[in-house]
């Protein structure tokens, strides 16, 4: 498994976000929060099987969330995944997932379809989920307006 390890651009002193390849679950991931504590993760992706056999989402997420992340992060990606082992593109899920943990302890899952993710949209989706307005969402039976 490989990890990658950046500041977030919210100058918060205890969250990271790690990126990295996960042969286990033939998926890159990202993770954002306190990565070293036992406090549950503010977001993260790449949890499921095959969820990002490319890492085109956990990249534009890395940039979007960090500061300082290299120019050629996915090329870095793509050699750990040729190096540690590749997976079948055969059967991809058909919607993302991302999670982050609800106020009471819960871990709270919203899918995004898959051949809806681009930087922008994929960035809006986390901006909303970070912000805590994706569980008021849920709390109150309201839709988002993320297209």
């Amino acid at each position: 498994m490989s990890r990658y390890s950046f500041f977030p651009k919210d100058d918060h002193d205890r969250y990271v976000t790690v990126v990295g390849w996960d042969p286990g679950m033939g998926s890159f991931f990202l993770q954002y929060g306190d990565v070293g504590s036992d406090l549950p993760l503010i977001f993260a992706t790449g949890k499921r099987f095959a969820e990002h056999p490319g890492p085109g989402v956990v990249v534009a997420l890395a940039h979007h969330l960090s500061i300082r992340v290299p120019a050629d992060l996915s090329t870095q990606l793509e050699a750990d995944r040729a190096r540690e082992g590749n997976w079948r593109d055969d059967d991809l899920p058909e919607f993302i997932t991302f999670t982050t943990q609800a106020d009471d302890g819960r871990e709270l899952a919203f899918r995004w379809p898959r051949d809806r993710c681009n930087p922008e949209t994929i960035a809006a989706v986390a901006d909303h989920i970070i912000s805590g307005e994706a569980e008021r969402d849920l709390n109150t039976g309201r839709t988002s307006s993320i297209q």
